[in-house]
């Protein structure tokens, strides 16, 4: 009885010896030195050349110690943190990312930081810093704060997955301006995005060049054709609206959405063929979906967005927006004293949340959280905002722009 107590006991002094070793931490610096090098793979993306680049940059901050960056192939140490899309890797975790997604993974000697795509092994290295290393990035147009360290470790048995809720993710401020400010904290700016953004019609086709001649492709308003909306039925402005969008899109190939919306007015064109379409679809939402989806046929490589807003923003009766429409849903009549999901102003936006989130996955919301009549009044959306985002996940929502004061300060 004895000899096997004693052989219990040393089997648990091993076994607990064994875990500790396994879970010491891995010294990045140790008083000043390094034997790591920040490894990338061989033919490294922009974004993974850029990871490596701001992660030697913060560790020198830090410590006054500059890692070598190397390519995969001249790699000949014992031990590496490997950005991006290396041949040695972090195992079977890789399977479980998304678009703009990282993982973050230390072995016993090794440093794992690897992204889907887009940006992800950036925005891995970013989180790296700042949940491991005790950086933070504050505020837009102000630097980083960066812990000075002599030595710097991590933990081993790290395995920290983040994937993206949304595929778009925008907060409209002046922080908007820091471009480290928007990788630091995962966010996007429309600028980078949008070959063409907003209300688009009258950039595609401007009524000073074509309404003298052809008044046909604007819209009929109580019997009189007027520059205000164009008319979505009309033949010409199907044409001129791909050849505008074959031009831009060979000028601008690396954006990811064009934007086909009306003007920012509650008026519509009433001329038989749009009244036909709108009166089968329920509304002024029919002809434009139709005409979103005619356009977006011929460019199917392409992704293109549309504003459910104002007299758009019922779902159509019939017509799905194509694959490669995204839906911007405005919640621009909702008060905002209470979450979207419980404020009564709201109700109207709920259903029509319910009714397009129903016909597509590829729903997009508008969100305005500032007082555009005078931006430093405050504005009683904060503390609901972490809610309403949560609401949005549940309901089929690909991403959403928070309308702040643009470029302007405020409360």
């Amino acid at each position: 009885m004895k000899a096997r107590l004693a052989n219990l006991l040393l089997l648990v002094l091993v076994l607990t010896t064994g875990s500790c070793r396994a879970r010491e931490p891995l010294l990045i610096i140790a008083d000043g030195r390094s034997q790591y090098q920040i490894v990338i793979p061989d033919k490294a993306g922009p974004h993974e050349r850029k990871a490596a680049s701001v992660l030697q940059q913060y560790l020198q901050r830090m410590s006054g110690v500059t890692l070598a960056v190397v390519a995969e192939k001249s790699y000949q140490g014992q031990t590496g943190i490997f950005i991006g899309k290396t041949e040695h890797g972090p195992g079977g975790i890789v399977a479980r990312l998304r678009h703009d997604g990282f993982c973050i993974v230390t072995g016993t000697k090794d440093v794992f930081i690897r992204g889907a795509s887009g940006k992800g092994s950036l925005y891995g290295v970013y989180a790296f810093l700042e949940a491991y290393l005790g950086c933070r990035k504050y505020a837009g147009g102000e630097p980083a704060v960066v812990p000075a360290k002599k030595t710097v470790s991590v933990p081993a048995g790290i395995e920290d997955l983040q994937n993206p809720q949304f595929v778009y993710r925008q907060t409209y401020y002046p922080a908007s301006e820091d471009e480290e400010y928007l990788d630091w904290h995962k966010l996007h700016r429309f600028e980078d995005l949008w070959g063409l953004w907003g209300h688009s019609f009258f950039k595609i086709i401007p009524p000073e060049a074509h309404f003298p001649n052809h008044p046909e492709y604007f819209s009929l308003i109580q019997g009189k054709r007027r520059p205000v909306q164009l008319c979505l039925s009309n033949e010409g402005v199907f044409q001129l609206t791909v050849a505008y969008l074959r031009e831009a899109i060979a000028a601008h190939p690396d954006a990811i959405y064009w934007s086909l919306s009306p003007n920012d007015e509650p008026l519509y064109c009433t001329c038989a063929a749009c009244s036909r379409a709108d009166a089968e679809e329920g509304g002024p939402q029919g002809s434009l979906i139709r005409f979103v989806n005619r356009v977006a046929k011929v460019f199917p490589e392409q992704k293109f967005t549309t504003l459910a807003y104002g007299h758009t923003a019922r779902p159509p009766a019939k017509t799905r927006p194509a694959p490669n429409v995204y839906v911007f849903l405005s919640s621009i009549d909702a008060y905002r004293s209470q979450p979207l999901a419980e404020e009564p102003s709201a109700a109207a936006f709920r259903k029509n949340l319910e009714g397009w989130s129903a016909l597509t996955d590829r729903l997009f919301i508008w969100d305005y959280t500032t007082q555009f009549t005078n931006y430093l009044t405050p504005f009683p959306v904060y503390m609901n905002t972490a809610a309403d985002i949560r609401f949005l996940a549940t309901k089929n929502v690909a991403g959403v722009f928070l309308h702040g004061s643009e470029h302007t300060y405020s409360d």
